[in-house]
């Protein structure tokens, strides 16, 4: 079944327009299957990941990036991502959210664009948000698609692809697993090994603890969100990015005079840092929370692994240095 909607305001703009929604879903039957996320998994329910790519008509036509062709690997990419085609459901004993892997698919969008890619890469960041659906789980659980990915055809013969992915699946390291993988599906190309269908993080057992008032500086506790899996954030949020070459990252290093060898993540980390306080003035962030990318055995296991803490400063980070 596929449904045909227009958005009114980019219609009149003539940016994105001709939206065609369907699903697909694996090729084969998954079968009675349950996915059981973690409980850093469901920490992270609140959030979304969403990521654009941009192909030009070069790339296009090397792929032979069709449709058709699109669709045909997707169904086989499936087969191996199942738990991202699957539908929330919540425990009848103890109410803790599952995935019940029953193949209702992903969520598929085709829209065109009037515009060049050169023409959207002249526009500001926040307008590729029209490239990428921007969907939430609820307030039905059990209607509600994990995963979007959106299809849009440029003027210039180029394509965009648009990935919508609930947090709770996996984190940023996953969803870039899991977009490249795609590649040799694109090529005909598939595993050797067939699907795994024990794919739920392993459980871990409680063990009794004391009773703390302490809370992590890494996290904040918000109120119940019932099922509907969305949060309002308290200012406008808007994404930005920088390119480093290896000899600036270098540099930047190097040039605080650190007797011990810094790690590239920590070197930008505190560079930023100290920048967005000299920016702010007045009282100083002296704490900050770090996501690192966590250990990952199996490409094809998505995962929150990110490991998440926080960094205090009992000092003017200002007028510090990196390796300070």
């Amino acid at each position: 079944m596929v449904n045909h909607s227009k958005n009114g305001k980019e219609e009149e703009a003539g940016l994105v327009y001709g939206h065609r929604l369907s699903s697909i879903g694996p090729a084969r039957v998954t079968g009675d299957v349950v996915y059981e996320p973690s409980n850093i998994d469901l920490a992270m329910k609140l959030h979304y990941l969403r990521v654009v790519y941009l192909f030009d008509k070069e790339a296009v036509e090397g792929l032979n990036l069709s449709k058709h062709k699109l669709k045909e690997a997707l169904f086989s990419w499936l087969n191996f991502y199942y738990e991202t085609c699957g539908r929330f459901r919540r425990s009848d004993d103890t109410g803790r959210p599952y995935i019940k892997c029953n193949d209702c698919g992903m969520r598929f969008v085709e829209a065109k664009s009037s515009l060049t890619l050169e023409e959207w890469l002249t526009l500001p960041a926040n307008s590729l948000k029209r490239l990428v659906p921007h969907h939430v789980i609820g307030p039905e659980l059990n209607f509600s698609p994990p995963t979007f990915l959106q299809m849009t055809f440029l003027s210039c013969g180029g394509m965009s692809l648009g990935l919508s992915w609930a947090h709770v699946l996996g984190d940023a390291f996953s969803v870039a697993s899991f977009m490249n993988s795609l590649g040799p599906f694109l090529k005909g190309l598939q595993p050797t090994s067939s699907p795994n269908f024990n794919k739920s993080p392993p459980h871990i057992q409680k063990t009794a603890k004391k009773t703390t008032s302490f809370s992590p500086l890494s996290v904040k506790k918000v109120g119940p969100v019932e099922d509907n899996w969305a949060i309002d954030p308290p200012c406008e949020m808007d994404s930005f990015s920088f390119h480093l070459t290896g000899q600036q990252l270098a540099q930047l290093c190097e040039s605080e005079g650190a007797s011990d060898p810094i790690q590239p993540f920590e070197c930008i980390f505190a560079a930023i840092w100290r920048a967005i306080v000299k920016i702010k003035g007045g009282s100083e962030p002296n704490v900050v929370t770090v996501i690192k990318s966590g250990p990952k055995a199996d490409d094809m296991l998505l995962r929150n692994n990110q490991i998440v803490s926080s960094v205090k400063a009992d000092f003017s980070v200002a007028e510090a240095h990196v390796n300070d």
